[in-house]
């Protein structure tokens, strides 16, 4: 282009801001100030400037035709087509966006076409040619084919001054054991790679490649200008917190539940002192109740990466009935709840729906005088579904996937219930020695950038140990209340995940709390004769900072 030539839009002062949606023909010449030009439609015969563009946006279906030759200031934003770029000041270029969200989420790069002497970018004099941001499909082009297709033709008098501030480049398939290399991503008309040319003759810094999910991070091989190798950023991954998230869910669940058992069998299917009750139980040996409750919990994830949150509504049910001839009291429980969880510094939300249920069974073994000694079990069985959602720090994109977790235990405990005849009083010290186990299902998180997170199918095994005791203090006949303090160790297990990253096989045991202290706190009240009413407290606790708060409504009835 030539300044003789007619354009289309010819500009010697200050222009605020041009909006193109139709046809330019003849191109643009600005030679002083434009602050904005946005093209959605088409421009002919190229861009020339000697002035200050300041913001030349270029949207996904338009194109600027020929070539854009810049010889003062100019910022390009391209999401669409453009000819090659000829600069001989100063020019910044951005080239393309994330287009979608989850496993449809991908990089879509604007199209750079070829200048009149077949370069891509063509950089002379003192210019400076700065590339903000550019994609690539794989993360080095080895042969010439490759390159000729997917690489960027630079010439020019000055390849030093062109600057590659970011490249970002598909993760899919990437071997932490490989060394690449990025001077393959520029070349000359031949297809050779000029990369190391570069960034004043150092070629591209391993700390300018990015991976879009920012699960991997680069480093530069020593002493080879322009070669990297690939790291895992392990704080980026998912299956940590996941798995802790599925064990603390599930072990502070069981801890709830079998408070809640202990306290639904112990106040309404024990002996005591109250006259009343011993009527209750000689004509109604059936007890019903239901327990709404809400759970605010925060697990340590790790040191680096911070603390799990966790909301949780819920409802459980069941009954108790009790057995001829001594046999003891025998039950059932199911219930279900709903769970949120956020984990910030990952960027991780959870949605769990979990269905639980089991049997239980409740004994005396022997009395002596006013005291009890009793044995009593619970078999527990759940199901849960996790709903998972990664998102990114540097792009509006996230990733998708969901999970099934089957989970079974038994609980056996033994007890005794000593009585205080004189303040109507019971303490009950018990001990007990349980199982847990979970089995999770395969799943995989497809990363914006090619990069797939597959976590295999895992078997996780917990024997913990448990001492509690608990005060039951009936202050009249309709209005009692009780106290539980107990502690729970882990003597064993076993919890180990694997993970398959792009080529690249992780394994990691999943370490969680060792002691739990737990307490619980209620107050009840005898509606009538066949139902009462209780509000309770419950806090679980332990030294890594985790913790568990729950509030529930107890509704009873004997039938």
């Amino acid at each position: 282009m030539s300044n003789d030539q007619v354009y289309g839009i010819k500009n010697h002062g200050n222009i605020g801001q041009v909006n193109n949606n139709a046809v330019i023909f003849n191109g643009i010449y600005n030679a002083n100030s434009i602050t904005s030009l946005l093209n959605n439609g088409n421009i002919y015969s190229g861009i020339k400037n000697t002035g200050t563009i300041e913001s030349l946006v270029n949207t996904k279906k338009a194109i600027i035709h020929d070539d854009i030759e810049n010889d003062g200031t100019m910022k390009l934003t391209n999401y669409g087509t453009i000819g090659g770029i000829t600069n001989s000041n100063s020019f910044t270029l951005i080239n393309g966006y994330v287009q979608g969200s989850g496993k449809h989420a991908k990089y879509i790069s604007g199209v750079l076409n070829k200048n009149k002497n077949g370069y891509h970018i063509e950089n002379n004099g003192k210019g400076v040619f700065s590339i903000n941001s550019w994609y690539f499909d794989a993360p080095e082009f080895l042969n010439k084919e490759d390159r000729l297709k997917n690489s960027v033709v630079l010439g020019g008098n000055n390849l030093g001054g062109i600057k590659v501030d970011e490249v970002y480049i598909n993760t899919a398939n990437l071997d932490t054991k490989k060394i690449y290399d990025s001077n393959t991503f520029f070349i000359d008309e031949k297809g050779n790679s000029i990369g190391n040319n570069t960034n004043d003759d150092k070629g591209i810094d391993a700390k300018n490649i990015h991976s879009l999910t920012d699960i991997y991070y680069f480093m530069n091989v020593p002493s080879e200008k322009g070669k990297y190798r690939v790291s895992v950023d392990i704080n980026e991954l998912s299956g940590k917190t996941l798995a802790k998230s599925m064990v603390y869910s599930a072990r502070l669940r069981s801890i709830n539940v079998s408070n809640l058992l202990r306290n639904a069998a112990g106040l309404n299917l024990q002996s005591d002192l109250s006259k009343n009750n011993r009527k209750y139980l000689d004509s109604n040996t059936t007890y019903y109740f239901l327990n709404p409750y809400y759970n605010h919990s925060s697990a340590k994830i790790g040191k680096s990466v911070g603390q799990l949150r966790m909301d949780t509504a819920g409802l459980i049910g069941g009954s108790f009935k009790q057995l001829p001839k001594d046999y003891g009291v025998i039950g059932f429980y199911l219930g279900h709840e709903d769970s949120s969880k956020k984990q910030n510094t990952q960027r991780l939300n959870f949605d769990d729906k979990t269905y639980y249920g089991g049997l239980t069974y409740y004994n005396v073994l022997k009395r002596k005088g006013l005291d009890e000694y009793y044995f009593s079990a619970y078999s527990k069985f759940d199901y849960t579904k996790t709903n998972i959602e990664k998102s990114y720090k540097n792009n509006p994109a996230s990733s998708k996937a969901n999970t099934l977790v089957y989970g079974y235990g038994a609980e056996a405990k033994i007890g005794a219930n000593y009585y205080n005849a004189i303040d109507v009083a019971r303490v009950s010290p018990e001990i007990g020695l349980s199982y847990y186990g979970m089995s999770s299902k395969n799943f995989s998180l497809n990363h914006l950038g090619g990069t797939k997170e597959h976590y295999l199918a895992g078997q996780f095994n917990f024997v913990d140990a448990s001492a509690a005791l608990k005060w039951y203090k009936p202050w009249t006949d309709k209005f009692k209340s009780n106290i539980t303090i107990g502690s729970i160790v882990n003597l064993y297990t076993d919890a180990r995940g694997k993970l398959k990253l792009d080529e690249n096989t992780l394994t990691a045991d999943v370490i969680t709390s060792k002691y739990y202290g737990f307490g619980q706190f209620g107050l009840s009240y005898a509606l009538n004769k066949h139902s009462d009413i209780s509000l309770n407290y419950a806090g679980v606790f332990t030294f890594d900072n985790t913790t568990s708060h729950t509030m529930f409504l107890k509704l009873g009835l004997w039938w």
